[in-house]
């Protein structure tokens, strides 16, 4: 890992549930300034993406877009690939299929799929509480199951950015959106996603992912992690 901080590095930032790129945009000013190359992805129905959330087909439709930015890599070209919250189930089927595109994987406050659990236990056990208080759409009628889940004023300033300034709760409750349900679900159980280089970072004061819940995620040969007094989006 050494040999990473002594050149510049391609970050790729995946963003979490509801919200899109721009979440990124201070961790980005910080790195350009110091020499280095960025991409922030909107995942399919995020941020300025076309398509509506009740409209995302699949798991692997939703992820196209960081799909799209590894495989334009060139020869011998990796990144550092960062993702938050739930972004980290996307960034895990990532790992699965380009594993030689990417140096190593940063999850902060991360959901992690171990090997064999699927992407709706992994929600269901995690997000159980935070979910009491979102609202869902029915894009295919309320006899079916719910198509996307959009934030509440109450989670995004008692979960997502309880430690933060009014601005940027003003900022993100702009911007926020839903995020699809979808009907397939992903299990990540292939040698290609273990052998790419983790790094944790648990964020201690955070309402949304209790702290339990990410110090579950720090196991492995290859992990490596850190802590820090931050909420969920600060």
């Amino acid at each position: 890992m050494a040999t990473l901080r002594q050149k510049q590095q391609y970050f790729v930032f995946v963003h979490g549930a509801q919200h899109g790129a721009w979440c990124w945009f201070k961790t980005i000013e910080l790195l350009e300034q110091a020499g280095h190359l960025t991409k922030a992805v909107d995942l399919v129905s995020a941020g300025d993406s076309s398509v509506n959330a009740d409209d995302v087909e699949c798991f692997d439709h939703y992820n196209q877009p960081l799909y799209e930015v590894l495989e334009s890599l060139g020869t011998n070209q990796k990144v550092i690939l960062v993702c938050h919250s739930m972004g980290g189930t996307t960034v895990a089927r990532a790992c699965e299929r380009y594993p030689l595109r990417i140096h190593v994987a940063v999850y902060i406050a991360g959901a992690m799929l171990k090997s064999g659990m699927s992407q709706s236990e992994n929600h269901d056990e995690v997000f159980r509480e935070t979910s009491k208080d979102a609202q869902f759409h029915f894009g295919k009628g309320e006899q079916n199951p719910p198509t996307s889940c959009w934030p509440s004023l109450e989670i995004v300033t008692k979960a997502y950015y309880n430690l933060c300034s009014s601005e940027d709760i003003q900022f993100a409750a702009k911007r926020l959106g839903g995020v699809p349900i979808m009907c397939d679900d992903a299990t990540i159980f292939t040698a290609n996603y273990h052998s790419v280089p983790r790094v944790y970072i648990r964020t201690s004061f955070d309402k949304a992912i209790a702290p339990h819940f990410q110090d579950r995620s720090n196991y492995g040969a290859f992990w490596n992690h850190q802590r820090t007094t931050r909420n969920h989006k600060n």
